[in-house]
């Protein structure tokens, strides 16, 4: 009997500085009760098999690794995390498990994805598992993104000044888009506004 296929390694940024939030981390910010971060681990850890989440170095993660504790993710620090997001990409993808069979890469600050997105994009992957997946809301692109393991050395090579977005734009010949209802693959928390809004789309 052939073994299942192993899921998507799921890498989280999470090494961001807050500098328009006005705060030390964001995603340790109380959403209806829960920490920000805590929304996207929990999501990640319904549809992949191993969790890296990327922080910025000891002590300023010291919040962050106090609020992961029990979770099952394994926690990578970016020593680079101020050169930019690249550099985070590239230090979550380098910790993923060598046999992971794709990246499934979220942002730390978008708590509102639905559970059902992630569903369709591992069940698009698994038919397919050479594209990348990228969700699509109303003709808009949004995160996570779901890259083959044929992009690992591209991600662990990537600029630290360029994004996901980037990285799509080289390769847009591999992308799937995947139509989602699901206005929360757009939605990210950058300001106070921002995050008052998300107190009342999460619940």
């Amino acid at each position: 009997m052939q073994a299942a296929r192993p899921n998507p390694t799921a890498v989280i940024l999470a090494a961001g500085t807050s500098a328009r939030m006005g705060c030390l981390d964001k995603l340790l910010l109380p959403l209806n009760g829960k920490p920000i971060i805590l929304y996207v681990v929990e999501l990640a850890c319904e549809w992949t098999d191993t969790v890296v989440v990327v922080t910025a170095p000891s002590p300023t993660n010291e919040g962050m690794v106090e609020t992961l504790e029990g979770t099952p993710t394994r926690i990578v620090e970016n020593e680079r995390h101020e050169s930019g997001i690249g550099s985070s990409i590239a230090t979550g993808v380098s910790a993923a498990r060598l046999d992971a069979p794709g990246f499934l890469i979220f942002l730390g600050d978008m708590p509102s994805v639905s559970p059902r997105t992630v569903e369709q994009m591992v069940a698009r992957f698994a038919s397919d598992p050479s594209r990348i997946i990228v969700p699509v809301h109303e003709g808009k692109r949004g995160h996570p993104v779901l890259f083959p393991k044929e992009f690992r050395h591209r991600l662990e090579t990537i600029e630290s000044w360029k994004s996901v977005s980037d990285v799509l734009s080289e390769h847009m010949n591999m992308v799937t888009p995947l139509p989602v209802n699901d206005p929360g693959i757009l939605y990210d928390i950058d300001s106070p506004a921002d995050y008052r809004g998300a107190i009342l789309q999460v619940v």
